[in-house]
Parts: C-alpha cells; structure tokens; sequence
C-alpha cells in the first residue's frame, strides 16, 4: 500500500518530471508495480485499475511532445534530460525518431550516453508491429547510429524488411561513410 501511495502520488511525479525532464521514471516505476502486483497469489485488482488510469494520464500528458525538442535539450548541454524526455514520447514512432536525434546530438560529446540511447531506440523500433512503420524507425536509427558504430549501422539497415527502406538507409549510409571508408561505402 505505500508503494502504491508513492507510485501514484502527482506531487512526487511532477517533482521526478522537474529533475529529470521527462515521465520516463514514473511510468517505468509504474509498469514495475503492476508487474509486482501480478506476481501476487491474488492481486489486487483495485490498485492495478488505479495504476493503469493514472499511467493513461501520465501518458496523455506526453502525446505532444515534439520530436525535436529532446535534441534541443542535448544542444543546450541537457543529455540526461534530453534522453528522459524522448523516453517520455508514447507513440513509438515519434520516441525513436526523437531518441535518433538524441543520440546525433550527443554521439560527439558524450559516447557512451549516445550508444545507450540507441539501444533503447532500437528496442523501441522493433517492438513497432506495423512493417512500414518499423522500416521508417529502423532507417532513421541506423542513420543515426552511422556515428557510434558503421557495423552496427549496417546491420540495422539490413534487417530492414521494406527493400525500398532498406535501398534508401544502405544508400544514406554509404553517403555517410564514403570519405571514411570507401570500400564499405562500396
């Protein structure tokens, strides 16, 4: 019951959102209670509907969130709440395309924040059921992976399953790559 109280407790949220600049933390924390709460011999039905209605109200409070501003706040010095708030996106085509430009934003400065927020990026993109829309997610991650790892860029882009998405990120990455490695752009 205290877990629940702090779980769902707005003040605290909002408190969490001000230092790290996205809902990311409280929706994990609830999804992790829920997940608690199944592994109960008999769990409470009552407090899993709480959780889902206020997970549902964090989550609206994030549809609007524009793709491009977690990467305005890497630029401006703000990596932690750049990822936090592109975590924060709930629809998972925009939240890979913002984690993509996060990890473009960062992969200079900061490497290893950026490979950690690609890997979440990726798992978001193949977890997208739609083939088109994965195809999408897939092409602009390894786009923005070209920076951390070629080979890790490439193989994004080859387990892409739309060939026209999959032309199109082998094309952009050989044109990324060229005056670096010719033969791979080969």
């Amino acid at each position: 019951p205290r877990l629940l109280d702090l779980t769902l407790d707005p003040a605290r949220q909002n408190r969490m959102l001000d230092l790290t600049g996205g809902d990311h933390a409280a929706l994990t924390e609830i999804t992790g209670l829920q997940d608690t709460l199944l592994t109960l011999p008999d769990p409470d039905l009552d407090a899993m509907a709480r959780l889902a209605v206020h997970r549902d109200a964090l989550q609206q409070r994030n549809t609007n969130i524009p793709t491009d501003l977690p990467a305005v706040w890497a630029h401006l010095g703000q990596p932690a709440r750049a990822d936090a708030l592109a975590r924060s996106i709930t629809d998972p085509n925009e939240q890979v395309r913002a984690l993509a430009a996060v990890v473009e934003a960062v992969v200079g400065i900061d490497p290893d924040r950026a490979r950690s927020v690609a890997e979440a990026a990726e798992a978001v993109a193949r977890s997208i059921t739609d083939p088109n829309e994965q195809a999408r997610a897939l092409a602009a991650l390894a786009a923005a992976v070209v920076g951390i790892d070629p080979d890790w860029a490439e193989i994004i882009a080859r387990s892409i399953t739309d060939p026209y998405a999959q032309a199109w990120a082998l094309a952009w990455l050989a044109g990324a790559v060229v005056g670096i490695d010719p033969d791979r752009a080969r």
